[in-house]
């Protein structure tokens, strides 16, 4: 979210080059979080007795994969 926050500021302001800066270090962190999140739902499923809600399970997954896709399509573009 800061991320996004950062883009959509960016342009208002003259030196936006250490914003960008933000910008990119927030989603690679966002990243980070989201790949070791992902890593942590088949461990959650082989630990816990009764699995989780299955929608509780997707939303895990697609809040995971948001930051990584906003950090590949920066990447590209």
């Amino acid at each position: 979210l800061v991320a996004v926050m950062v883009h959509l500021v960016v342009p208002l302001f003259s030196d936006g080059i250490h914003w960008q800066v933000l910008e990119s270090l927030m989603l690679f962190s966002g990243s980070l979080i989201g790949l070791f999140c992902l890593i942590l739902v088949p461990v959650v499923y082989r630990v816990r007795r009764v699995p989780p809600p299955i929608g509780i399970v997707m939303f895990a997954i697609l809040i995971s994969i948001a930051p990584i896709v906003a950090f590949i399509s920066r990447i590209l573009m």
